[in-house]
């Protein structure tokens, strides 16, 4: 009878404490995922590009134009950074680039425009979507000449389009791509 006492007590007094355990581990085994799947972009910058936006970049970019910044990582993959202000480029304000932005033409033009500047590109549908409220698109293709996959991703934040491709080898993991895009920010 007293070792059933035992028993019930222990169980009582001890059962708290077994689940506060179950807790602290299950906090560290998430703690120890986070820091794996955050590993890959330990070693990148933060490149701010303006006033509105920052992303993570394997180095320092290089300037290629006025517009343009690219930076390659260990893997030859490229990077490259854009920024088009369309009110001087194509005279179109930011009201009216809100009236066209959600329109397939739109994001079709986008695509067109690449691939008239790209010989030996090819590129897959156009997806529209929302980041933070702005219009963004989605592009996917690839040079199979060049044994390349492409991945853009363009947002309109007022009168300014901003591209962010990534070129990743065919042989080489992609992964780095979502390291880069999921590292956009606003300021």
């Amino acid at each position: 009878m007293i070792y059933v006492k035992f028993i019930f007590i222990f169980k009582h007094k001890h059962s708290a404490s077994l689940t506060h355990m179950k807790k602290a581990v299950l906090i560290l085994i998430i703690s120890v995922l986070m820091v794996n799947l955050t590993y890959g972009q330990t070693d990148w910058i933060t490149y701010k590009i303006d006033n509105k936006l920052s992303i993570k970049l394997p180095a320092q970019p290089n300037a290629i134009d006025e517009r343009t910044n690219k930076v390659m990582d260990k893997d030859n993959n490229v990077y490259l950074v854009a920024v088009i202000d369309l009110t001087e480029a194509a005279g179109i304000d930011s009201a009216q680039l809100a009236a066209y932005a959600p329109k397939p033409e739109f994001a079709n033009g986008i695509k067109n425009g690449m691939l008239k500047k790209v010989p030996g590109l090819s590129l897959g549908d156009v997806k529209v979507d929302k980041w933070n409220g702005y219009y963004c698109y989605h592009i996917e293709g690839g040079n199979v000449e060049k044994k390349l996959k492409l991945f853009t991703y363009e947002i309109i934040i007022g009168s300014k389009m901003y591209g962010f491709t990534a070129m990743i080898h065919e042989d080489k993991n992609i992964s780095s791509k979502d390291d880069f895009f999921n590292s956009l920010v606003l300021n």
